[in-house]
């Protein structure tokens, strides 16, 4: 049975995802003479910068079930075996990643590849990673990261 964790998401992260396309919208909505067919570019343009950070915001969710960690982001997604998975560490690492938060978990795997991710219900989600991997080294439960 595989369950499936939605991403914390930051009201921050928000921000940054439905506001960076806001110039774009502004220069076609609002330049004048640029011409329709620059305004249509533009427009266009716009909206595929609006459509991916809410497709990002709607679709990321990390799911386990006993033989995978399947992480899936707008149109990227990764498959992590379980096997391979050789720590979980907390972090705020700000670098890109499928996470909508900076309250984030460094899942290490395989050789020396990681991924920072960011679910919603961490307490939960860490306990069924610990049933699943009994010998791999996992955060404390109940604790986080203290706000620097």
């Amino acid at each position: 049975m595989s369950l499936a964790y939605r991403s914390r998401v930051d009201s921050a992260a928000v921000a940054v995802l439905l506001l960076g396309p806001a110039p774009a919208l502004v220069l076609a909505v609002a330049l004048p003479g640029i011409g329709w067919g620059i305004g249509l570019l533009l427009g266009v343009i716009a909206l595929a910068m609006v459509g991916l950070p809410l497709w990002l915001l709607v679709s990321t969710r990390y799911c386990l079930d006993t033989q995978h960690l399947a992480v899936r982001c707008g149109p990227f997604s990764w498959d992590i075996p379980l096997g391979q998975i050789r720590r979980v560490s907390r972090t705020r690492d700000p670098h890109s990643a499928p996470a909508l938060s900076l309250r984030r978990l460094r899942v290490d795997y395989g050789e020396g590849r990681s991924l920072l991710i960011s679910p919603r219900d961490e307490a939960v989600f860490l306990a069924q990673l610990r049933s699943l991997l009994p010998g791999v080294d996992l955060p404390p439960a109940g604790r986080d990261l203290k706000r620097s």
